[in-house]
């Protein structure tokens, strides 16, 4: 087998996948009125990403909305896209390819 010696690294972005959950964009603390990063913002404040896809289900709707604001104003270089899938439960995978595939 032929080894490609072709350097891609400067033509790929940095794109992160995730879907929301209900700790994002934040999450309540154990003192009341304190908030945390959830892990969406909480990743995308450590490692730069050139553009963000959130999935988004019927349960999840508010928070990626949010979440999609709070990007946008802590990162507005950040380009962002929603994609909505009708799952009532994340782990089903085959409900996720299937939603992926449309």
């Amino acid at each position: 087998m032929r080894k490609c010696n072709k350097d891609f690294s400067n033509n790929i972005d940095n794109i992160l996948l995730t879907f929301t959950g209900f700790h994002d964009p934040y999450s309540k603390g154990l003192i009341k009125g304190e908030e945390h990063p959830g892990p969406i913002i909480t990743l995308i404040n450590a490692k730069a990403f050139d553009k963000v896809i959130l999935f988004s289900t019927p349960k999840t709707e508010k928070n990626t909305t949010d979440t999609e604001k709070t990007i946008r104003r802590l990162h507005p270089d950040v380009d962002i896209e929603i994609k909505r899938l009708p799952l009532e439960d994340p782990t089903d995978y085959f409900g996720i390819l299937s939603g992926l595939r449309t």
